[in-house]
């Protein structure tokens, strides 16, 4: 009483087989969220839970400003820190259990020398940061369909990223 039901008769098998195109293209998908549930609101919810893992620490301190000490430009920090990153630190998929939604802090990632797109994105965001090189963490629509408002969950943010508005970043001298 004054609630949805749904039901499917005789509903499709699903054989995880490799290669295959994606579940949600052939098979029926119901997404439940909260009535109030909503993508900003998500989005600070779990910048919350995770801003523990954004402390420079005095690692990831120098690291960031020995790898750009020569650096003219806001752009060239930029750059050295991701070529950097993306040579010395190896990425490793860790989508299971707290993993998949915790990232590790910059420190473990870099003492780790590996790390997830969520490691990798607190890592760079942090280094940025201590250069005051203003930039966004953000939640990124991993998949190939276009979410729905009505359809937000957590499962569907898979990736995290690092932007750097290059409005937000004049650059000097360049």
């Amino acid at each position: 009483e004054g609630g949805h039901s749904v039901i499917i008769n005789a509903p499709p098998v699903f054989v995880n087989e490799e290669g295959q195109v994606p579940y949600f293209d052939y098979l029926p998908v119901l997404y439940i969220s909260g009535k109030n549930e909503n993508w900003p609101d998500i989005g600070k919810h779990y910048l919350e839970k995770i801003n523990d893992k954004f402390i420079a620490t005095e690692d990831v301190v120098v690291l960031a400003k020995k790898i750009t000490q020569d650096a003219k430009t806001t752009s060239d920090k930029v750059k050295r820190l991701f070529k950097y990153l993306q040579k010395n630190v190896t990425y490793q998929g860790l989508e299971f259990g707290s993993r998949g939604f915790i990232p590790n802090t910059s420190s473990q990632t870099i003492n780790n020398r590996y790390g997830d797109c969520k490691d990798h994105a607190v890592l760079f965001h942090v280094m940025l940061n201590v250069l005051e090189i203003k930039n966004y963490m953000v939640l990124v629509n991993s998949s190939e369909k276009i979410i729905e408002d009505a359809k937000v969950t957590h499962k569907k943010m898979k990736y995290d990223a690092v932007m750097n508005p290059k409005k937000d970043n004049a650059e000097k001298g360049a």
